[in-house]
């Protein structure tokens, strides 16, 4: 990452801590539970922090799924949307501790690469309609253990370029890094309709 693009990023960070603490915050409790104003606002609040989180690229972790190193498709593993949910219903002292904060804010930045039709499947992401409320298929931390049996590790570019095998036995190699409040906010929404069976 250029100097440039991490003061960007930096900023970003900070803009989206002071906006969730503020404006945020306010907006969030401002309607009544369940009603078609509180249903929009949580989805113009989570917009807003989402486009914060990738306005200025990604992070890429390297993990790839065994075979699309190259031709893959680059996949926001851990939902910004969802992760912007965990802090305002789950979480929300984070909003009194920054440093706790950006660590989160840097992790949704973080994306693996894996097959395109996989990552296009609505069995890997979340429902938010407001007829239906919001629906999660299967949770973030079991999902690519579905899907994905074996996992690669990419380092370096151009001739330096290596790809290393992941032992399976690990499974999805980022999912030591998921927030226990992102799982329990994720388990609210918990509608086990998805099996993945098509990808298994």
């Amino acid at each position: 990452m250029s100097n440039y693009n991490q003061i960007s990023v930096e900023r970003a960070c900070k803009h989206a801590f002071e906006y969730l603490k503020t404006i945020g915050q306010k907006e969030w409790d401002r309607f009544p539970v369940d009603s078609y104003d509180r249903h929009i606002t949580h989805q113009l609040v989570t917009l807003v922090f989402y486009n914060l989180v990738f306005k200025f690229g990604s992070n890429v972790s390297g993990y790839c799924e065994n075979g699309s190193e190259k031709s893959g498709t680059d996949d926001h593993w851990l939902s910004p949307r969802m992760g912007c949910l965990s802090i305002m219903n789950t979480n929300r002292e984070m909003l009194n501790n920054y440093d706790e904060f950006r660590e989160f804010f840097l992790l949704l930045r973080s994306t693996i690469k894996i097959n395109k039709s996989k990552n296009d499947t609505d069995e890997i992401k979340f429902i938010n309609d407001f007829k239906t409320g919001i629906i999660v298929k299967n949770l973030t931390i079991n999902k690519y253990d579905l899907i994905v049996d074996r996992w690669t590790y990419v380092e370096g570019k151009g001739k330096n370029r290596r790809i290393k095998d992941v032992d399976p036995k690990i499974g999805f190699p980022l999912k030591h890094l998921i927030p226990d409040f992102f799982t329990t906010e994720e388990r609210k929404y918990y509608t086990p309709t998805g099996t993945l069976k098509e990808f298994v």
